[in-house]
């Protein structure tokens, strides 16, 4: 019934269709054409018309006048306006496409840029601040023989906490002495930063803090590194099924 159904419907069509005023050419008054017509609309869901079967027939004729084997895509029934226009919006899709993958790989390569001269600014800072330490080191380092000096070592205490914008205190002052002693114990130099009026414990945790804080940035600028060449690769991926695509 369904097809007996549509089988008529098909006919009606037909029979509309050739009923019209429209210019004919050769092809639209063959029937077996027209049913190629209606087997197109089938394929790709499209109301026949007359005005759809002359273009069809056009598009067909144009093709074998100019020896190239016709389109039958679904714009295979629009006629020469109308298909430039089709394909002059398909070609602008493209090309923003196109575009926008371009500037996201700009952007990546700008923001990989900035996280590298990030990084390069980071690294120069606490190269600078090295160098200002072992410079305050070595300008500042007690001799051995001035510890025994209390006095002298006392006043040396008091030019540091001026320096370094410290409270004199004597817990301080034991811990000033008791840091300078056990560097000279182990032979080592002291280290006369700002935490030199801290005990073991309080310098531990204090590098400990700076050390995590570090740790924090560089973890940091790795993640973002990455994070970087993931979306790299996601862009990349992106192109290669754009270009795919239009292929």
């Amino acid at each position: 019934r369904i097809e007996a159904e549509e089988a008529a419907k098909a006919e009606a069509e037909a029979q509309a269709m050739a009923s019209t005023s429209l210019p004919v050419n050769k092809f639209a008054q063959e029937a077996g054409f027209r049913s190629v017509y209606l087997d197109w609309c089938g394929e790709y869901g499209k109301e026949p018309c007359e005005s759809g079967f002359q273009s069809f027939c056009s598009n067909y004729e144009a093709a074998r006048k100019t020896g190239m084997q016709l389109k039958m895509d679904e714009y295979a029934d629009q006629n020469v306006h109308e298909r430039e226009k089709i394909e002059a919006e398909e070609a602008a899709k493209a090309e923003a496409k196109a575009v926008a993958f371009r500037d996201r790989e700009n952007q990546l390569k700008e923001e990989k840029k900035k996280a590298f001269k990030e990084q390069k600014r980071i690294e120069a800072e606490e190269a600078a601040k090295a160098e200002a330490e072992a410079q305050a080191m070595a300008s500042t380092s007690l001799p051995v023989n001035k510890f025994a000096q209390e006095a002298g070592f006392r006043s040396v205490y008091l030019d540091w906490c001026g320096e370094y914008g410290k409270e004199p205190c004597e817990s301080g002052f034991q811990s000033f002495c008791s840091n300078y002693e056990a560097a000279r114990k182990t032979g080592m130099q002291l280290k006369m930063d700002e935490y030199a009026d801290q005990n073991v414990h309080e310098r531990e945790k204090i590098e400990a803090e700076e050390a995590a804080k570090a740790e924090a940035k560089a973890v940091a600028f790795r993640d973002r590194e990455n994070q970087l060449k993931e979306e790299k690769k996601k862009a990349f991926k992106e192109q290669k099924r754009i270009e795919a695509e239009e292929a």
